[in-house]
């Protein structure tokens, strides 16, 4: 059994890892918001929306622990059979053979990138006025995935050493930068909307590259720093780049659904933006806490494996509080959905039509959030044993569900039918992550944590009814014509009354007991 004074802890260290994450969130819709009034959803839209998405990729599955999967398991190992001078030997020789292979990969993309913007929207007309937007952008801001990847490998080595504060809050740097950017542009130059695109691309480089110098300078002042010195592909380095490249592809699932899923988009007018800024709220708790409880928990779960110990109790850990955030947030945001999108994106060259295809594409991501959270979580134990054939084998189903999900309700239902086509995918990852730990002997869902699981499930389902009925109460508050600032207060106090009331009901059906809460 595991110590329950863990249970705190893994609590304390999760809420650090997700107001950081919050926080960087909150500036990325600050973002969205900038760049939806700047550029709507025309082409320069269409261009940097795709163009960004290999960046964004990164960057997103990066801060949200994609390496720790990879990085960590390794680094704990040395550290226990070899001890600390091993380790930070191995920290440093994987830092320095990553920037290697990061620089050429750079050297490959600036040369492919017309090709690599075909594969991710052959909708676009090839060299077309779209498609040669999208290929600058996307050899400007591809800079951003260097610092992101150097950021989060400093980021996994300070968790690792139980040190979450400076590394989670450096992805904030991109956000700032590209805020920025589009303040300047939008305020002091007047600017087409295809410069303005070449502009928050350029600064979202910048940003990376202040994120990855904040980490090092973290990993600097620690006790463990790594020792620097010339790329060395030794075993240690093999170890971590044969791990690193399924963690990286497993943790990047649900953009790599997205990716399927804009693939058909690219063919609709306008729906690449309306479904990348569908996702992008959609996406929010996975941040709060499903993410969180990877960053945390992989050390722990790297440290049992090699200790030959039960998982269990860890993924009933991780699984419970994911779904503790994810299922009141997907019943607030399918709720929520037609005001979140009218305060945040309705503004300026983002038009009526755009917000309610827009709407339409969140209410459908929303209801299969919980999958998604569930499968970050699941895929976890795997890297802690270093077996990734089956996580893997998730992400191949929920791509190929994600396709033909996504073939067949795209005629008919537009990108709407593309948005439920990515949450069936999430699905199907999730299934078979479950399947596969199940087979493995590491898990099996006792009577206890359903139980849990269910009154989490009633306090999440008696919220989303009074939060319904009170939204029909706010409606005068949300009404066209009253001021931004009056409907963005009304959503703030529903968003808040909502979270509060569900925190009451999770306490009272004892989804949540207070001793979970409690510091050790």
């Amino acid at each position: 059994m595991l110590d329950p004074r863990n249970e705190p802890k893994t609590f304390r260290n999760t809420a650090i890892v997700a107001f950081a994450g919050a926080v960087s969130r909150i500036t990325g819709f600050v973002r969205d918001i900038m760049l939806a009034a700047l550029l709507g959803a025309g082409p320069a839209a269409d261009a940097f929306v795709i163009a960004f998405r290999i960046p964004y990729l990164a960057r997103k599955t990066l801060a949200e622990g994609a390496l720790h999967g990879a990085l960590v398991p390794v680094e704990v190992d040395l550290k226990t059979r070899e001890g600390d001078l091993a380790a930070r030997r191995f920290a440093g020789e994987s830092l320095a053979s990553m920037a290697l292979l990061l620089l050429l990969l750079s050297a490959l993309v600036t040369v492919f990138a017309p090709a690599l913007i075909f594969a991710m929207a052959p909708g676009f007309t090839p060299g077309g006025e779209t498609a040669e937007l999208a290929t600058l952008c996307l050899r400007l801001s591809f800079p951003l995935v260097a610092g992101a990847v150097l950021g989060a490998m400093g980021a996994a080595l300070l968790a690792a050493e139980g040190r979450f504060g400076i590394a989670s809050w450096s992805p904030v740097a991109v956000n700032a930068a590209m805020i920025a950017a589009l303040f300047y542009v939008s305020e002091w130059a007047a600017m087409a909307p295809s410069r303005a695109a070449i502009w928050v691309a350029a600064a979202s480089s910048v940003g990376g590259l202040i994120q990855m110098a904040i980490v090092a300078l973290a990993l600097y002042c620690s006790h463990h720093a790594p020792l620097l010195t010339m790329p060395r592909f030794g075993r240690g380095v093999r170890r971590f780049f044969t791990l690193a490249g399924p963690s990286l592809v497993v943790a990047a699932s649900s953009q790599l659904i997205l990716i399927v899923a804009l693939q058909f988009a690219s063919s609709l007018p306008g729906a690449v933006p309306q479904l990348h800024y569908a996702d992008r709220v959609a996406q929010l708790p996975l941040g709060f806490v499903a993410a969180s409880v990877a960053i945390v928990a992989m050390p722990n779960l790297a440290a049992r494996a090699k200790a030959g110990a039960s998982l269990h109790e860890d993924i009933e850990r991780g699984l419970h509080w994911s779904l503790l955030l994810a299922c009141p947030a997907a019943i607030g945001l399918a709720i929520l959905a037609r005001p979140i999108v009218d305060i945040l994106f309705k503004h300026g060259a983002f038009t009526v039509d755009d917000a309610d295809a827009t709407i339409a594409a969140l209410t459908g991501l929303a209801v299969f959030l919980p999958f998604a959270a569930i499968a970050r979580v699941l895929s976890q134990p795997f890297f802690a044993q270093e077996r990734t054939a089956p996580a893997l084998l998730a992400v191949l189903a929920a791509a190929s569900v994600t396709a033909g999900a996504a073939f067949v309700l795209r005629a008919d239902h537009g990108v709407a039918g593309i948005a439920v086509a990515a949450g069936l995918g999430a699905l199907a990852q999730a299934l078979v992550l479950g399947a596969a730990l199940i087979r493995a002997g590491w898990w099996q869902p006792d009577a206890t944590s359903l139980l849990r699981l269910l009154r989490g499930l009633i306090a999440a389902a008696a919220m989303g009814l009074i939060l319904w009925v009170a939204l029909r109460w706010a409606a005068p508050y949300f009404a066209t014509g009253v001021a931004l600032f009056r409907r963005g207060l009304a959503l703030v106090l529903l968003v808040v009354a909502g979270t509060g009331l569900f925190l009451i009901l999770a306490l009272l059906t004892r989804a949540i007991r207070l001793s979970d809460l409690k510091r050790p």
